[in-house]
């Protein structure tokens, strides 16, 4: 488990690390390459921390045999089949199961950063804020999670761009076999080639903020049963259907902060 100890040791290392390429090399082009590395490393040695201690145990406990059988290919639980023939690939490789995490960690935290580096317009205000909201240090605690949204992050924005709607439907698909989440990214293929701050935006912003004050009113079983089948049995599905832990209207007035700065800037964004 990182304790916010070895966060500051983390902090402590890329300082003086980046200091001393600057001293050696006079210029940046090796830093992003210095500062994801610790970052692998920080996520990638988490062994207990919540929800990594049962995705080592079920990489322990996984058998590649099993998950290379007809009979899982395509008759087993699609939940999460992806994820499972992943593991069962890294298995084959090594059976530790700290290398599980430190691989899986080499790919979400690298395609995260990767992604920052090559779609932010202030590539050092984007690491620092990755740094400083300790995004990768959570990576380990939903690896299904953030495999998607790794792999979204890198490639989404490029195909969104260049419209390739085929290539876009693919990998949602792809992703969805993960985590069954990812699916809710098809409709936003739609959505983000809209004119930005036209009518429409102001039509769903309306829309998700109604929905958003109505979530304990019915929206949450809807959004359970959408996203997760039977999640009514898991602390997740009870989590959303308490309306003491699911929703907040303060969590709007926080959402509202980027929209209204997005507002603000429309022009130049343009």
């Amino acid at each position: 488990m990182v304790s916010l100890g070895w966060v500051h040791v983390f902090l402590f290392l890329v300082f003086i690390s980046v200091g001393m390429y600057l001293a050696k090399y006079g210029d940046s082009k090796g830093i992003e390459a210095i500062v994801c590395f610790f970052m692998i490393c920080v996520a990638g040695l988490r062994h207990g921390y919540i929800d990594t201690r049962a995705y080592r145990i079920g990489f322990e406990t996984l058998e590649p045999s099993d998950i290379f059988s007809k009979n899982f290919i395509f008759y087993g639980e699609s939940k999460g089949k992806g994820f499972s023939v992943l593991s069962a690939l890294i298995k084959v490789v090594t059976e530790n199961s700290q290398v599980f995490l430190f691989i899986i960690s080499f790919v979400i935290v690298g395609c995260l950063f990767w992604g920052i580096m090559n779609n932010v317009p202030d590539i050092m205000l984007g690491a620092w804020l990755f740094i400083t909201t300790g995004c990768f240090l959570d990576t380990m605690n939903g690896i299904r999670q953030y495999l998607v949204v790794a792999f979204l992050f890198l490639f989404v924005p490029k195909l969104i761009v260049k419209k390739k709607l085929v290539t876009y439907i693919a990998l949602i698909l792809i992703l969805s076999t993960i985590h069954v989440s990812a699916l809710v990214f098809i409709p936003i293929y739609f959505i983000a080639n809209k004119r930005a701050w036209s009518k429409f935006t102001g039509m769903l912003i309306i829309f998700c903020a109604i929905i958003y004050l109505f979530f304990d009113m019915g929206v949450n079983y809807i959004l359970v049963n959408m996203l997760e089948g039977s999640v009514y049995e898991t602390d997740y599905g009870q989590m959303l259907l308490d309306a003491n832990t699911s929703v907040n209207i303060i969590r709007i007035f926080v959402t509202a902060v980027p929209i209204a700065l997005a507002f603000m800037s429309r022009e130049i964004k343009r």
